[in-house]
């Protein structure tokens, strides 16, 4: 860890929605004494609205816009910090090529599945792009479009099934130190 924390460099927690990367990146920020930064609550305190109402009000093509100059202006302007991203980022190649660039990309991995069950037992996140919808069907159709580009964009792999928020972190940070 003494020589991640020697450069320059940022961590990236990429992932579907209800993975748990904002859990995972401020805990694993406060392990490594890096600052953490999670780039919804960013836009959402930016722009003064909630991530629904950008979506409702200005478009998802809006929001990707916002994302990627929220997310290049923060990875280019500050490091060593964890930054939690939000599931469609990697939609956006360049946002994955900012993130080669400025950091170490982790992508933590989750089955649909476990990611319904994750999205129904949290009642304080709303999900613009599952709202009033067949969540199922639409978390099965976003894992087909961006599991692969999840995989191709990542520097390291984490297969959260099963394992609590602390073991992905402290896995993470074996993986850091390997």
């Amino acid at each position: 860890m003494k020589a991640l924390l020697s450069t320059n460099k940022n961590i990236f927690m990429i992932g579907a929605t209800g993975v748990g990367k904002s859990t995972i990146g401020f805990m694993l920020s406060k392990e490594i004494n890096f600052k953490h930064i999670d780039i919804d609550s960013l836009i959402e305190r930016k722009c003064n609205k909630t991530i629904s109402s950008i979506f409702s009000e200005q478009g998802e093509g809006e929001f990707r816009k916002i994302e990627s100059a929220i997310l290049e202006e923060t990875a280019k302007k500050e490091n060593k910090i964890v930054i939690s991203t939000g599931g469609g980022c990697i939609l956006n190649p360049h946002n994955t090529e900012t993130m080669k660039q400025t950091g170490i990309v982790f992508y933590l991995k989750i089955s649909v599945e476990e990611q319904l069950k994750r999205i129904q037992n949290d009642r304080k996140n709303i999900r613009p792009l599952l709202k009033g919808r067949d969540v199922l069907s639409i978390l099965q159709s976003m894992a087909l479009s961006r599991n692969h580009i999840y995989e191709s964009s990542a520097d390291y792999i984490v297969d959260t099934e099963g394992m609590t928020p602390l073991e992905v972190v402290n896995f993470s940070i074996k993986l850091i130190l390997s």
